[in-house]
């Protein structure tokens, strides 16, 4: 075999080994939680209110590049709502 046919298919069977990437969109973990802000798709999940909280702080870093600003307003009250709640429920505050 010559040098450059051995090269050829090295590189042949290199290409063909690397992962495959879709070109367009955004990464699986960039993905929008459709159950988190919608109630839509939601598996049989429970999450306390630590979890919630969790899972909005994780939503809301993702930014725009995955969420419309007011998607991201949205989690934004929502992260609020769910503090505020947590905070009355450990204090007893009632402001």
């Amino acid at each position: 075999m010559s040098y450059r046919k051995v090269v050829g298919l090295a590189l042949l069977l290199l290409m063909s080994a690397a992962p495959a990437v879709p070109a367009d969109g955004p990464a699986p973990a960039q993905e929008k939680d459709t159950c988190l802000l919608y109630h839509d798709n939601c598996p049989d999940r429970k999450d306390d209110i630590y979890q919630r909280i969790a899972r909005l702080k994780r939503e809301i870093a993702k930014g725009p590049a995955v969420y419309t600003p007011e998607e991201l307003r949205t989690l934004q009250q929502m992260l609020d709502e769910y503090e505020q709640l947590l905070d009355r429920l450990l204090y007893h505050n009632t402001d």
